[in-house]
């Protein structure tokens, strides 16, 4: 076990709660069920309507079916491609202005060059920073978000910050510090549950863990926990 004193208190995060105007539909396309669930964990709570498929002849039909407003495109996929799949929704005169944000574990410039030109609004490397695929969501949509900070949350994270932080084991830490790379919030906030329970000690740290998972700040999360097993090397 060790104690680590924060040398900045983390500043309460805004909650993206939801968006102004009408709801929107997001089909996702991946082959991967975790990454699908991550994502319906994230968007359904803020509104959107969200539907999924496990690959690149599955997304094309459902987009001509559903009409999404989004499409969040798996690159590496089997039976067809997000590539493939954003060309041929391309040539279709509904499909022309449908923005499509692509995933892709490797991502280079001629990469991106060419998934571009085939009609892919964004490129975003994976894993997925959650903090840069909503920007990049409220940009393509034109959306604005809306915020809640819950005042007695702010206030008692603001007291946790200034304290000396019990940090849980370094087993637990790494389980944290694989969560929050692939922007699982959900199970995040799980983790967090269990280590309330584990020993009370624990509060601060996981205080401040559940306000930057109800606001999806995963780098903010990132940092935390690598502050911490960096602290814990040093012990």
């Amino acid at each position: 076990m060790v104690a680590v004193e924060t040398a900045t208190p983390i500043a309460p995060a805004r909650i993206v709660t939801g968006y102004a105007g009408p709801r929107k539909k997001v089909l996702v396309v991946d082959d991967v069920a975790e990454n699908r669930a991550v994502a319906v964990d994230m968007l359904t709570p803020l509104g959107f309507e969200v539907v999924v498929a496990v690959n690149g002849r599955e997304g094309l039909e459902m987009a001509q079916r559903l009409r999404p407003h989004l499409i969040l495109m798996d690159i590496g996929m089997p039976e067809m491609d997000g590539l493939e799949a954003t060309h041929r929704l391309r040539q279709l005169a509904a499909f022309k202005d449908v923005p499509i944000i692509a995933m892709s574990a490797s991502v280079s410039a001629s990469d991106s060059e060419k998934f571009l030109a085939a009609g892919i609004a964004v490129l975003l490397p994976k894993p997925i920073d959650v903090d840069r695929l909503l920007g990049q969501i409220a940009t393509v949509l034109q959306l604005e978000w809306v915020y809640e900070l819950p005042e007695e949350e702010s206030s008692s994270e603001l007291d946790a910050s200034e304290e000396v932080l019990v940090v849980p084991p370094q087993q637990e830490m790494e389980v944290l510090y694989l969560l929050a790379r692939r922007g699982n919030m959900q199970d995040i906030m799980a983790q967090a549950a269990y280590l309330a329970e584990l020993d009370p000690r624990y509060g601060a740290f996981v205080s401040q863990l559940r306000l930057l998972a109800k606001g999806y700040q995963s780098k903010a999360i990132l940092s935390l926990v690598a502050g911490c097993l960096d602290g814990s090397e040093g012990q």
